[in-house]
Protein backbone atom coordinates (compact mmCIF):
# COMPACT_ATOMS: atom_id res chain seq x y z
CA UNK A 1 0.00 0.00 0.00
CA UNK A 2 1.54 3.27 -1.02
CA UNK A 3 2.14 5.82 1.75
CA UNK A 4 2.05 9.45 0.90
CA UNK A 5 3.94 12.23 2.62
CA UNK A 6 7.47 13.28 2.88
CA UNK A 7 8.56 10.89 5.60
CA UNK A 8 11.11 8.28 4.53
CA UNK A 9 9.73 4.78 3.88
CA UNK A 10 11.28 1.48 4.95
CA UNK A 11 10.41 -1.94 3.56
CA UNK A 12 9.47 -4.51 6.15
CA UNK A 13 8.43 -7.78 4.55
CA UNK A 14 5.61 -7.19 2.18
CA UNK A 15 4.85 -3.80 3.76
CA UNK A 16 6.16 -0.32 3.33
CA UNK A 17 6.41 1.41 6.80
CA UNK A 18 6.84 5.14 7.22
CA UNK A 19 9.73 6.09 9.56
CA UNK A 20 9.56 9.00 12.26
CA UNK A 21 9.63 12.37 10.71
CA UNK A 22 11.38 15.59 12.02
CA UNK A 23 10.19 17.22 15.30
CA UNK A 24 7.44 19.74 14.95
CA UNK A 25 7.44 23.26 16.46
CA UNK A 26 7.06 23.64 20.33
CA UNK A 27 3.52 24.12 21.50
CA UNK A 28 2.46 26.91 23.90
CA UNK A 29 3.68 26.77 27.63
CA UNK A 30 1.19 25.14 29.94
CA UNK A 31 0.08 26.64 33.27
CA UNK A 32 2.54 26.81 36.30
CA UNK A 33 2.48 23.70 38.44
CA UNK A 34 2.25 23.70 42.26
CA UNK A 35 5.39 24.92 44.33
CA UNK A 36 7.77 22.16 45.28
CA UNK A 37 9.28 21.63 48.81
CA UNK A 38 11.87 24.17 50.15
CA UNK A 39 15.47 23.29 49.41
CA UNK A 40 18.41 23.33 51.87
CA UNK A 41 19.87 26.69 53.03
CA UNK A 42 22.74 27.91 50.94
CA UNK A 43 26.10 29.28 52.32
CA UNK A 44 26.11 32.75 53.99
CA UNK A 45 26.91 35.64 51.74
CA UNK A 46 29.67 38.24 52.46
CA UNK A 47 29.05 40.87 55.23
CA UNK A 48 27.69 44.12 54.01
CA UNK A 49 29.27 47.53 54.72
CA UNK A 50 28.62 49.44 58.01
CA UNK A 51 25.62 51.70 57.85
CA UNK A 52 25.69 55.40 58.62
CA UNK A 53 25.77 56.63 62.29
CA UNK A 54 22.34 57.33 63.68
CA UNK A 55 21.33 60.72 65.09
CA UNK A 56 22.71 61.78 68.56
CA UNK A 57 20.48 61.08 71.55
CA UNK A 58 19.00 63.83 73.64
CA UNK A 59 20.96 65.02 76.75
CA UNK A 60 20.02 64.22 80.38
CA UNK A 61 18.75 66.67 82.96
CA UNK A 62 21.12 68.41 85.43
CA UNK A 63 20.31 68.28 89.14
CA UNK A 64 19.46 71.48 91.03
CA UNK A 65 19.83 69.80 94.44
CA UNK A 66 22.74 70.64 96.75
CA UNK A 67 25.51 67.96 96.87
CA UNK A 68 25.09 65.48 99.73
CA UNK A 69 27.49 65.45 102.67
CA UNK A 70 28.69 62.35 104.52
CA UNK A 71 26.13 59.65 105.32
CA UNK A 72 25.38 56.00 104.76
CA UNK A 73 26.80 54.80 101.45
CA UNK A 74 24.16 54.09 98.77
CA UNK A 75 24.18 53.55 95.00
CA UNK A 76 21.20 55.88 94.54
CA UNK A 77 18.38 55.90 91.96
CA UNK A 78 18.44 59.46 90.60
CA UNK A 79 18.67 59.89 86.82
CA UNK A 80 19.98 63.46 87.13
CA UNK A 81 23.63 64.29 86.58
CA UNK A 82 25.84 66.69 88.63
CA UNK A 83 26.86 70.04 87.17
CA UNK A 84 30.54 70.57 86.49
CA UNK A 85 30.81 73.48 88.95
CA UNK A 86 28.99 71.83 91.87
CA UNK A 87 30.63 72.22 95.33
CA UNK A 88 30.49 69.78 98.26
CA UNK A 89 30.14 71.26 101.78
CA UNK A 90 33.47 71.70 103.60
CA UNK A 91 32.10 71.92 107.14
CA UNK A 92 29.19 70.81 109.28
CA UNK A 93 28.49 67.12 108.61
CA UNK A 94 31.87 66.59 106.93
CA UNK A 95 34.25 67.33 109.84
CA UNK A 96 36.52 64.64 111.29
CA UNK A 97 34.89 64.97 114.70
CA UNK A 98 31.58 63.68 113.29
CA UNK A 99 33.13 60.61 111.64
CA UNK A 100 32.83 57.69 114.03
CA UNK A 101 35.84 55.55 114.97
CA UNK A 102 35.78 52.15 116.66
CA UNK A 103 38.32 52.05 119.53
CA UNK A 104 41.08 49.50 118.87
CA UNK A 105 44.46 48.66 120.38
CA UNK A 106 45.54 51.44 122.74
CA UNK A 107 43.46 54.14 121.01
CA UNK A 108 40.31 54.88 123.05
CA UNK A 109 38.84 57.68 120.89
CA UNK A 110 35.42 57.22 119.30
CA UNK A 111 35.75 59.70 116.41
CA UNK A 112 38.48 60.39 113.88
CA UNK A 113 39.47 63.84 115.19
CA UNK A 114 39.86 62.57 118.77
CA UNK A 115 41.85 59.58 117.52
CA UNK A 116 44.28 61.84 115.63
CA UNK A 117 44.70 64.04 118.71
CA UNK A 118 45.30 60.99 120.91
CA UNK A 119 47.95 59.60 118.57
CA UNK A 120 49.66 63.00 118.35
CA UNK A 121 49.85 63.25 122.15
CA UNK A 122 51.24 59.72 122.55
CA UNK A 123 53.65 59.44 119.61
CA UNK A 124 57.41 59.18 120.10
CA UNK A 125 59.32 62.01 118.47
CA UNK A 126 62.30 61.04 116.31
CA UNK A 127 64.04 64.21 117.45
CA UNK A 128 64.05 62.97 121.06
CA UNK A 129 61.46 62.01 123.63
CA UNK A 130 60.87 60.48 127.08
CA UNK A 131 59.35 57.01 127.55
CA UNK A 132 58.04 56.50 131.07
CA UNK A 133 57.22 52.77 130.76
CA UNK A 134 59.13 49.63 129.79
CA UNK A 135 60.40 49.62 126.20
CA UNK A 136 60.84 46.16 124.63
CA UNK A 137 62.74 45.77 121.35
CA UNK A 138 62.48 42.51 119.41
CA UNK A 139 65.52 43.41 117.29
CA UNK A 140 69.05 44.64 117.86
CA UNK A 141 69.73 48.21 118.91
CA UNK A 142 72.39 50.02 116.90
CA UNK A 143 73.78 53.49 117.66
CA UNK A 144 75.18 54.99 114.48
CA UNK A 145 76.72 58.39 115.10
CA UNK A 146 79.99 60.04 116.04
CA UNK A 147 80.97 59.21 119.63
CA UNK A 148 77.86 57.14 120.51
CA UNK A 149 76.94 56.97 124.22
CA UNK A 150 74.54 55.24 126.61
CA UNK A 151 73.42 57.19 129.67
CA UNK A 152 72.06 55.54 132.82
CA UNK A 153 70.80 58.43 134.90
CA UNK A 154 69.81 57.79 138.51
CA UNK A 155 67.40 60.36 139.84
CA UNK A 156 68.64 60.24 143.44
CA UNK A 157 71.43 58.97 145.72
CA UNK A 158 70.97 55.38 146.89
CA UNK A 159 69.58 54.11 143.60
CA UNK A 160 71.21 51.60 141.23
CA UNK A 161 72.16 52.00 137.56
CA UNK A 162 72.80 48.57 136.06
CA UNK A 163 72.96 46.20 133.09
CA UNK A 164 71.40 42.74 133.51
CA UNK A 165 72.19 39.78 131.29
CA UNK A 166 69.63 37.00 131.67
CA UNK A 167 68.47 33.58 130.49
CA UNK A 168 64.78 34.19 129.80
CA UNK A 169 63.45 35.62 133.09
CA UNK A 170 66.44 34.64 135.27
CA UNK A 171 69.41 36.98 135.66
CA UNK A 172 72.89 35.60 135.00
CA UNK A 173 75.21 38.61 135.27
CA UNK A 174 74.62 42.05 136.77
CA UNK A 175 76.90 44.98 136.01
CA UNK A 176 76.23 47.99 138.23
CA UNK A 177 77.55 51.30 136.92
CA UNK A 178 76.58 53.03 140.13
CA UNK A 179 75.80 50.91 143.20
CA UNK A 180 73.21 51.78 145.83
CA UNK A 181 75.71 53.15 148.38
CA UNK A 182 74.72 56.72 149.21
CA UNK A 183 76.73 59.61 147.80
CA UNK A 184 77.68 61.25 151.08
CA UNK A 185 80.51 63.42 149.74
CA UNK A 186 84.18 62.89 149.03
CA UNK A 187 83.33 60.81 145.93
CA UNK A 188 81.72 58.12 148.09
CA UNK A 189 78.91 55.89 146.80
CA UNK A 190 77.80 54.94 143.29
CA UNK A 191 80.64 52.44 142.97
CA UNK A 192 81.31 49.81 140.28
CA UNK A 193 80.15 46.23 141.00
CA UNK A 194 80.01 43.02 139.00
CA UNK A 195 77.79 40.17 140.22
CA UNK A 196 77.34 36.59 139.06
CA UNK A 197 73.92 35.00 139.62
CA UNK A 198 72.88 31.39 140.31
CA UNK A 199 70.62 29.26 138.07
CA UNK A 200 67.50 30.31 139.95
CA UNK A 201 68.25 33.99 139.27
CA UNK A 202 67.78 34.97 142.93
CA UNK A 203 71.24 34.77 144.54
CA UNK A 204 73.87 37.36 143.59
CA UNK A 205 77.58 36.74 144.24
CA UNK A 206 80.05 39.62 144.08
CA UNK A 207 82.89 39.08 141.61
CA UNK A 208 84.60 42.48 141.37
CA UNK A 209 84.26 45.84 143.10
CA UNK A 210 85.86 49.19 142.24
CA UNK A 211 85.66 52.11 144.65
CA UNK A 212 84.70 55.36 142.95
CA UNK A 213 86.50 57.31 145.68
CA UNK A 214 89.85 55.47 145.64
CA UNK A 215 89.86 53.40 142.44
CA UNK A 216 90.80 50.34 144.52
CA UNK A 217 89.83 47.07 142.83
CA UNK A 218 88.67 44.15 144.95
CA UNK A 219 88.25 40.63 143.60
CA UNK A 220 86.05 38.34 145.68
CA UNK A 221 87.62 35.13 144.34
CA UNK A 222 90.93 33.75 143.04
CA UNK A 223 92.48 35.35 139.98
CA UNK A 224 93.79 33.12 137.19
CA UNK A 225 96.46 34.84 135.10
CA UNK A 226 98.33 33.54 132.08
CA UNK A 227 101.47 35.67 131.48
CA UNK A 228 103.10 35.54 128.03
CA UNK A 229 106.56 34.11 127.43
CA UNK A 230 107.91 37.47 126.25
CA UNK A 231 106.59 40.97 127.06
CA UNK A 232 107.98 44.52 127.05
CA UNK A 233 106.34 47.48 128.86
CA UNK A 234 105.54 50.27 126.39
CA UNK A 235 104.47 53.12 128.70
CA UNK A 236 106.44 54.80 131.47
CA UNK A 237 105.32 53.41 134.84
CA UNK A 238 103.94 50.20 133.29
CA UNK A 239 104.70 46.85 134.97
CA UNK A 240 104.35 43.47 133.25
CA UNK A 241 104.91 39.84 134.14
CA UNK A 242 106.70 37.44 131.82
CA UNK A 243 106.57 33.66 132.32
CA UNK A 244 109.78 32.75 130.53
CA UNK A 245 109.70 29.06 131.45
CA UNK A 246 108.25 26.68 134.00
CA UNK A 247 110.88 27.83 136.51
CA UNK A 248 111.37 31.49 135.60
CA UNK A 249 109.03 34.46 136.16
CA UNK A 250 110.29 37.89 135.12
CA UNK A 251 108.89 41.19 136.41
CA UNK A 252 109.48 44.11 134.04
CA UNK A 253 108.92 47.80 134.79
CA UNK A 254 109.40 50.79 132.52
CA UNK A 255 110.54 53.72 134.64
CA UNK A 256 109.77 57.39 134.26
CA UNK A 257 113.10 57.71 132.45
CA UNK A 258 111.93 55.29 129.75
CA UNK A 259 114.29 52.50 130.81
CA UNK A 260 112.86 48.96 131.20
CA UNK A 261 114.26 47.15 134.24
CA UNK A 262 113.52 43.58 135.29
CA UNK A 263 113.86 41.11 138.12
CA UNK A 264 113.78 37.34 137.67
CA UNK A 265 112.10 35.05 140.17
CA UNK A 266 113.15 31.40 140.17
CA UNK A 267 110.23 29.07 140.65
CA UNK A 268 110.81 25.80 142.51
Amino acid sequence: MPISGSAPIARIGAFNVALEGPQGPMGPIGPTGPQGPQGSTGPAGPQGSTGATGPAGTGGTPSDALPLANGTAAAGTSLLYARGDHVHPSSGGGTASTVTYTPTGNVAATNVQAAITELDNEKVSKAGDVISGVLTLNGDLTLLKANPQFFFKKSASGQVAQFIGSMNANARWVLQLGTSEAESGGNAGSNFQLYRVDDGGGNYFASMFISRATGKITFENDIAWYPKASVTPAVNGEMMFQLTSNTSLVVKVKGSDGVVRSATLTLA
